[in-house]
């Protein structure tokens, strides 16, 4: 592995005892300004040599376990000692190529992930499966750093038992490819690509149904996601990044292969791609208990497990899809076995819908997979319950994530987090605590959050200090608050800036504002937008209004778009209006459709009026039935005015009553609920 490189840290220490020693003998005769330096340097040296005798057993004795741990180390990590010139495309796991073709470069795409790597930022290609993520990442390294030394883990631990055993690689490019296995578990932390990435390249893939599954919403961040979000995103599309057709024709001069490709796409076509959708389309018939291994096998995957559905399990998954006549076949062995040697056939040379794995588990193939999922079929719940059962405590916590977010099962998160939590999970106390909170079961909720927070995580002192706010203790939440924002995270200063500005501590608010917003909180750059402007920093508040409003913040965009009309600049309001109507804010609606009223546009200005009205701004009710009311048309207009006035909007009830007035008509007249 190259010992000049990768350096245990331990050696540094017998080192220094020694050196330590040898200055300590020298320096008690300097201190003795040589009055019997002699004795003094005569002493120290045998003191030495005593102390050298009694380390020489222990640092042999160290250097074996050195050796063992090693030795354990390197049979965790493959191509040890290779530069990446000498690394097959094998080794890398790109998929065997069942058609013979030149590799046909994807330039735009290699240029932004060599970029990345240049400048020594970790690079994640994410996209399709079968899209050419990892060739194209074979394609870069090879390109950019054919000379450099290549880690590339064999396990979810490899990295993980490098650090515990002390070594840290150095100028190395580390390759993770189907990053979501290292992360089962906690085995690739932030800290630890964080600190690789100091003095390696890191260059990882990602299937996008896996990035999909490990975003985080508004309330709940999985533990995955504090890795996912350190890496630079390189996105490939299946259609937007194919080659382009003069790359086709100078790689590939045959005009039949050049057509195939183009209409199925380069690494469908090197892949057999279709042959592998064929075979799923008519194995619901061809073989009925093969395919239920198959789909029981992808909905272990569904539920948040990254590593492969033991052989022990596979009949129970695969006995839930079945209806009973064919379940009970399952029992049957020689069905059993006929069913599995479908599964788990060659579709060609390198693929089978079914992939053993060590021999005692399966692996869906990455295509199949995405199939299956995109389906859109339920797991069923039964399925739900075992992989809570023999879930480890790390996988509970995905399984929960997964069951309520992508899969709307609260009662299967709430299971799935109870139990890592009980088994002292904090990542599932915080969230068995959101989960709670918005169950209403408040007294619950603080319980696991307060435990959480006494093991320090983080995220739960934040949600901790929220509910505490809500329920009047403002006190011990600004607490709660400030040990969550001194530790970096960037939600709990905006929290604090929240409350601070309540307390009117503006100043201090816009501290935790500014620091939250440097920190690329959206909500926090609007609020501090907001409180600027309120203290006249026109300049400042335009200058994060912006910052948010370009990466997609609604709100923010609206309050761009009021700054600029207030000082006049008519275009520029109208532009973010309508970006923020876009993203259905019907506040910007309002304030768009008021602007267009304003210029004259009364029928744009209506239709942004109703899209507002229709989901339930009662300001956008008001003003179309003035609009409409001006125009005659006083039915709808009274009806508008009703809907606003049921809301409660006083402009509303007195425009009715103007309008009831002039007709003669008592307000209380007309439809009512």
């Amino acid at each position: 592995m190259g010992r000049d490189r990768l350096r245990p840290q331990s050696q540094r220490l017998v080192v220094a005892v020694l050196a330590a020693l040898l200055l300590g003998a020298g320096g008690l005769a300097t201190l003795q300004k040589w009055q019997g330096a002699a004795w003094w340097i005569g002493g120290g040296a045998a003191g030495l040599a005593v102390t050298v005798g009694g380390v020489g057993p222990l640092w042999q004795r160290w250097r074996e376990q050195r050796a063992a741990e090693l030795a354990l180390v390197h049979r965790s990590l493959n191509a040890v000692g290779k530069v990446v010139a000498d690394v097959s495309l094998e080794e890398l796991r790109v998929h065997a190529a069942v058609v013979d073709i030149p590799y046909v470069s994807r330039a735009v795409k290699e240029r932004e992930v060599g970029d990345h790597l240049r400048a020594r930022r970790p690079v994640l290609i994410v996209g399709p499966s079968m899209v050419g993520k990892t060739r194209l990442a074979a394609a870069t390294i090879g390109r950019t750093l054919r000379d450099k030394l290549l880690l590339l883990p064999d396990s979810p631990s490899a990295l993980g038992d490098l650090e515990k055993a002390e070594i840290i690689p150095r100028q190395h490019v580390i390759w993770l490819d189907d990053l979501e296995r290292f992360l089962v578990g906690g085995c690739v932390t932030a800290g630890l690509v964080q600190r690789f990435c100091e003095s390696n390249w890191v260059v990882a893939t990602l299937r996008a149904h896996e990035w999909d599954r490990f975003q985080p919403t508004d309330q709940l961040r999985p533990p995955e996601w504090d890795v996912l979000r350190l890496f630079n995103l390189v996105l490939l599309d299946r259609d937007l990044d194919r080659p382009t057709e003069e790359d086709l024709r100078r790689a590939i001069p045959d005009e039949d292969i050049r057509g195939r490709i183009i209409r199925i796409g380069i690494g469908e076509y090197v892949g057999a791609a279709q042959h592998v959708l064929d075979q799923l389309a008519v194995g619901k018939n061809a073989s009925p208990l093969g395919y239920a291994l198959v789909v029981g096998a992808a909905d272990w995957s569904l539920m948040g497990i990254t590593r492969p559905v033991p052989r022990a399990l596979l009949r129970r998954l695969a006995a839930l899809r079945l209806s009973g006549r064919r379940r009970s076949e399952l029992d049957d062995e020689k069905k059993y076995s006929a069913a599995l040697e479908w599964a788990t056939r060659e579709i060609n040379p390198t693929v089978s819908l079914l992939e053993p794995v060590g021999g005692a588990a399966f692996r869906v193939y990455d295509l199949a997979l995405e199939q299956l999922a995109a389906a859109g079929r339920s797991v069923p719940i039964a399925a739900w319950k075992i992989a809570v059962d023999v879930a480890a405590v790390s996988e509970l916590t995905s399984i929960g994530y997964q069951a309520l977010v992508l899969h709307d099962l609260p009662e299967v998160a709430e299971l799935a987090w109870r139990k890592a939590a009980e088994a002292g999970n904090c990542d599932a106390m915080n969230n068995l605590g959101l989960l709670l909170q918005n169950k209403l079961e408040l007294t619950e909720a603080e319980c696991w959050y307060r435990q959480a927070v006494e093991i320090g995580n983080v995220e739960a002192m934040n949600n901790l200090a929220a509910l505490l706010q809500k329920r009047g203790g403002s006190i011990e939440a600004e607490h709660w608050y400030l040990q969550a924002a001194e530790a970096g995270l960037s939600g709990a200063m905006s929290n604090l800036g929240a409350l601070l500005q309540k307390q009117q501590k503006f100043t201090e608010a816009e501290r935790w504002y500014g620091q939250a917003a440097r920190a690329g909180h959206p909500s926090a750059m609007n609020f501090l937008g907001v409180l600027l402007q309120n203290r006249g920093k026109i300049a400042e508040a335009d200058l994060w209004y912006r910052q948010a409003a370009e990466i997609g913040h609604p709100v923010a965009m609206k309050n761009l778009g009021f700054l600029l009309q207030s000082c006049g600049d008519s275009t520029g309001a109208d532009f973010w209006y309508q970006k923020a109507a876009n993203a259905t804010l019907a506040g910007a609606m309002l304030n768009l459709g008021a602007l267009l009223q304003k210029c004259g546009e009364q029928v744009e200005a209506e239709g942004w009026f109703r899209r507002a009205a229709a989901i339930g701004n009662v300001d956008a009710m008001n003003n179309l039935g003035t609009l409409l009311q001006k125009r005659g048309q006083l039915t709808e207009s009274e009806r508008w005015y009703r809907e606003a006035s049921k809301a409660g909007h006083p402009s509303a009830m007195a425009n009715l009553g103007g309008l009831l007035n002039k007709r003669h008509e008592p307000i209380g007249s007309g439809p009512c609920d």
